[in-house]
């Protein structure tokens, strides 16, 4: 196997530069002295650890993989190919759930985060889907409550982890402590510098807020927060965000879900009151027209019904 050396001082450059202490970074996934023997060069993380540690310091993994075991490049390549499947694909999930229970070793605990992750994503009842994620969290934060996440830092994995975690917390209406880690995290991104991810990253998250208000019905605080959120994250100011307002496939204040047979009624709701923001009244009226004609939704001004 060829010398991998080189993967730790790219973990130690990455986590200085973000000013990062050593028990901050490897909390959950490895000891103090192994990230030590790791920047050090003695050790070689595979590329699970290797990944997790470089994106929790604001790093981005590189084709190193190819210079892995094989055992780790299926790992990875596994892994990989999920990124491109939708929630609605929960048959392609079992098929790569399938295929990763042959290879998983469970008892090292990313391993067993995807593992528990990919189980999430083929259930259907969204209490066990839940219960599986936060097994999937607790993997890498063992001990660690959402209420106090944006004290850790989080790779990606664990950003969509934590993220279909206060999604749930929307879901049975327990906005109140979703919207404050939204807002936790959305600060800490906006503390960074302004990069693509760390941009994309505060923008979800801020929605996030958005949407908990949304199920509430605080409908003058929506109005509020979306009159900041749209001024703040123009696509002027900055381009780059229309790959993040593209993935709920809005263009700019004008929700398009609504006219997806698979949309869910937030969607919907969410459209309409973008749409008033705007003062685009007529084609507000419209998207609850086919909301009620499409999809069956109904709802008034001051009721949202999910």
């Amino acid at each position: 196997m060829p010398d991998l050396s080189f993967l730790g001082k790219m973990i130690y450059e990455a986590r200085t530069k973000a000013n990062i202490t050593s028990s901050k970074l490897c909390y959950g996934l490895c000891s103090v002295s192994m990230l030590s023997r790791i920047e050090s060069g003695e050790r070689n993380p595979s590329i699970l650890l290797f990944t997790a540690l470089l994106q929790r310091a604001g790093g981005s993994v590189s084709d190193i993989v190819y210079l892995c075991s094989k055992r780790d490049a299926k790992l990875y390549s596994i892994i990989t190919n999920a990124y491109g499947y939708t929630g609605s694909e929960s048959e392609k999930f079992k098929k790569l759930l399938a295929e990763y229970s042959t290879i998983v070793n469970l008892s090292n605990n990313l391993e067993e985060q995807y593992y528990y992750y990919y189980q999430a994503r083929c259930e259907t009842d969204p209490f066990k889907k839940n219960e599986l994620i936060m097994k999937a969290l607790a993997c890498t934060l063992p001990g660690v409550e959402l209420e106090s996440i944006s004290s850790y830092c989080l790779s990606a994995l664990e950003r969509d982890i934590v993220s279909r975690a206060l999604n749930h917390l929307i879901l049975i209406k327990n906005t109140r402590v979703a919207a404050k880690v939204y807002e936790d995290l959305a600060y800490l991104q906006e503390k960074n510098p302004s990069t693509p991810k760390s941009i994309t990253n505060s923008f979800l998250d801020r929605y996030g807020v958005l949407i908990c208000y949304l199920v509430d019905g605080d409908i003058d605080e929506v109005l509020h927060l979306a009159k900041r959120f749209f001024k703040k994250y123009d696509s002027v100011t900055f381009p780059d965000m229309e790959l993040a307002v593209s993935r709920y496939t809005y263009q700019w204040g004008y929700a398009k879900l609504y006219t997806d047979k698979n949309a869910s009624g937030i969607d919907v709701i969410t459209a309409y009151y973008m749409n008033r923001l705007l003062n685009n009244y007529k084609h507000a009226e419209e998207v609850r027209e086919d909301a009620k004609n499409d999809l069956g939704y109904e709802f008034e001004i001051e009721f949202i019904q999910l």
